[in-house]
């Protein structure tokens, strides 16, 4: 079983339903402890990390955001913690990507919200883009006071060993200024998300923020950026060129593609029942040059009424197909 350190001060674990015990009303971190990191769920670190909260932080609800980002990958962790923050729950929130980097570099816990909310994790840029959207840090420490840390049969794991056992002293009242050595919030590392670019030709150059497991395409642009284009997109990818029209659901992109606001307020491209990355060709950080398409583009998609003779309960049929130019025999 894990051994907790030592506190200077150590303390009866607060009520599950209060906040902590050291600290003033109006300063209490909510009892709330979110996890994202990259070690995925193939071993046993995620479970660990729950039982170290488990026995160090009794009264903590432990909420998993995800494990499955993308090994090392810090700007997708980023985008990640970015786009979630605004529902993500008041408390400390321990992000770790790319833990074998992390190890070598500084460990910090950023203040934010007046005390109400805590970031726990590396000082490579993962925490800036989300911290920014929420205000800013107000202060920060370098998590250097051992004595708030497990102790490692190896080499040091840095949420095993540092951010959690923190995120647990933090929950339990222990004082920011206590957990390390005070540095300018200013001094952190930013974290910037990648911004459309206007090409020479009018066109505006995107990148792919991420592909979700159904193949939407997510972009770094919002719908208002692209209203100068029309409802019907051109999407270059290389050589190639597909279109898009905009819809209000996938079976109206029939069988070509469409684009629309997806929930986190970005531009998607999506397909009905098929892999809009596929059919681009892209995967997260490829290059999307999009502009207005034009009127002879190909995978313009239209719906058409086949049959004539139907039952009178029979609803209409529908099948989406490419519209072709006519031939015309001399």
């Amino acid at each position: 079983m894990t051994s907790a350190p030592q506190h200077p001060d150590p303390q009866v674990p607060p009520d599950p339903d209060q906040g902590t015990s050291n600290q003033s009303d109006d300063t209490l971190v909510p009892p709330v402890v979110t996890l994202m990191t990259d070690v995925g769920h193939g071993d046993e670190l995620v479970g660990v990390m729950h039982s170290v909260l488990a026995q160090m932080a009794p009264q903590a609800r432990v909420i998993d955001l995800t494990h499955d980002i993308e090994p090392r990958d810090v700007s997708g962790g980023a985008l990640r913690l970015a786009r979630s923050v605004q529902w993500v729950a008041p408390g400390v929130v321990v992000a770790l990507v790319a833990p074998e980097t992390a190890a070598d570099g500084r460990l910090v816990a950023i203040e934010l919200t007046g005390g109400q909310a805590y970031f726990l994790g590396p000082d490579n840029g993962l925490l800036a883009p989300a911290m920014a959207m929420v205000g800013g840090a107000e202060r920060a420490v370098v998590l250097d006071a051992d004595e708030y840390h497990l102790e490692s049969p190896g080499r040091v794991h840095p949420a095993r060993d540092v951010l959690v056992p923190v995120a647990a002293a933090l929950v339990g009242g222990t004082p920011l200024e206590q957990l390390g050595t005070p540095v300018d919030p200013m001094s952190l590392r930013p974290g910037l998300l990648p911004l459309p670019r206007d090409g020479a030709d009018g066109s505006l150059g995107c990148e792919v923020l991420s592909v979700d497991r159904f193949g939407d395409v997510q972009l770094n642009v919002q719908a208002e950026e692209l209203a100068a284009f029309g409802e019907r997109l051109s999407l270059r990818v290389g050589e190639n060129t597909r279109t898009a029209a905009l819809v209000d659901r996938r079976v109206d992109a029939g069988r070509g593609l469409g684009w629309w606001t997806d929930s986190m307020g970005m531009v998607a491209v999506v397909a009905d029942r098929a892999s809009a990355a596929e059919d681009l060709g892209v995967l997260p950080g490829d290059e999307v040059s999009v502009s207005e398409a034009g009127a002879d583009e190909e995978g313009v998609t239209t719906s058409v009424t086949l049959g004539a003779a139907r039952g009178v309960d029979d609803g209409p049929v529908h099948d989406p197909v490419q519209h072709q130019p006519e031939e015309h025999n001399p």
